[in-house]
């Protein structure tokens, strides 16, 4: 599977972004039989984080994000994972983001990289 990142910005209870790290995010992708897929968190120190994560195979999956135990809003979103079809050189370092659904505080990217 290709790795892929989620950028989730944080706000505070007043709606203004966050401008610190360290708050308590956790994130995990589930397949459809309930297993977890590998991922991690990283804390960019300004109010944004990282969710890094690789799926093995096509279909349809469940994205949880939790802050501080309670999910954020529109959370768990679906994910439909496909098979990249693009490997030509052109699309190198090429960044799509897509707005998730229910929610306009968390975006998706996808980054293509050398298998």
């Amino acid at each position: 599977g290709q790795p892929t990142s989620v950028t989730i910005t944080t706000k505070d209870k007043d709606g203004e972004l966050c401008k610190t790290g360290s708050a308590f995010l956790a994130a995990e992708v589930c397949t459809p039989e309930g297993s977890v897929a590998d991922g991690e968190i990283l804390d960019n120190k300004n109010g944004t984080y990282e969710f890094l994560y690789t799926v093995q195979r096509e279909g349809d999956f469940t994205l949880s994000l939790r802050l501080y135990d309670q999910h954020i809003k529109g959370s768990p979103f679906r994910l439909k994972v496909v098979k990249s079809t693009d490997l030509s050189p052109a699309s190198e370092g090429l960044k799509k983001r897509v707005k998730s659904p229910g929610s306009g505080h968390v975006k998706q990217k996808a980054v293509k990289r050398p298998a």
